[in-house]
């Protein structure tokens, strides 16, 4: 699991998550966002649902917060893109957060 989050230069700490919004980590117990000069902890259990975008390639991700943190209570990101003609089947960064919250 831990390639499908890996930076393409092979930095397996830095992902793709958030490559327009923001710098992000993948931490075990949560997100690391930032904005570039503020860094906020997201932990898992503030993660209350996944939504993702099929229709469209790049497939816009949301994360909706339980509580608001410094960014607000949603964390739009798109993750890495990959060619495929299942547009209906979940991106596989959305399935694993949705699989780390529980829902």
């Amino acid at each position: 699991m831990r390639g499908m989050f890996e930076h393409a230069a092979g930095d397996p700490v830095r992902t793709d998550l958030w490559r327009i919004c923001a710098d992000r980590v993948l931490a075990p117990d949560g997100l690391l966002v930032s904005n570039f000069s503020e860094e906020v902890k997201v932990p898992y259990a503030e993660i209350s649902d996944v939504y993702e975008d099929k229709w469209i390639n790049i497939r816009p991700t949301t994360l909706v917060l339980k509580h608001p943190c410094r960014f607000g209570t949603k964390i739009v990101f798109m993750p890495y893109t990959r060619f495929t003609l299942a547009f209906w089947r979940d991106h596989p960064a959305a399935a694993f957060l949705r699989a780390r919250i529980g829902t």
